[in-house]
């Protein structure tokens, strides 16, 4: 099961997208946080250590799903493994996304639009990758 091609290539992409999701919210953070500074509102540091550390910790997650093939975490239930709650926290970051997509039409922000626009499509391709990596994990069972 482990040498099977399928897993290896779905695992790169999963690493991949892991890796590119981290990436650019360390960077989109960093700005926010540059553009505070420069307002003086140093308590938004707190905010980018907050941010930044969540995005480390989802990556990890799908880092340690991916290496162990989707072991059991130690603090969810038997049936959940560290790329489970890797996939779940990145459905439930496309469904959000989705709704600041639909602000962005509602409110006509182009700007605003595109970039949601652009995040879905990364956040939901995460998503669809680790289901597609479970799947072929699980049907290696």
């Amino acid at each position: 099961a482990y040498e099977d091609p399928e897993i290896h290539r779905l695992s790169k992409i999963v690493l991949q997208l892991a890796l590119t999701n981290f990436a650019l919210s360390f960077l989109l953070e960093l700005i926010v946080l540059v553009a505070a500074v420069f307002r003086k509102n140093y308590l938004s540091f707190i905010k980018f250590i907050f941010w930044v550390s969540f995005a480390y910790y989802v990556m990890w997650l799908g880092v340690r799903g991916v290496k162990t093939r989707n072991e059991s975490c130690s603090y969810c239930e038997k049936d959940c493994g560290y790329l489970d709650a890797f996939r779940s926290i990145y459905v439930l970051l496309a469904v959000l996304r989705a709704i600041m997509l639909l602000i962005s039409i509602i409110i006509l922000d182009p700007t605003d639009l595109i970039f949601n626009f652009l995040l879905l499509v990364l956040l939901s391709t995460t998503a669809d990758y680790a289901r597609r990596l479970l799947d072929v994990i699980h049907r290696h069972e």
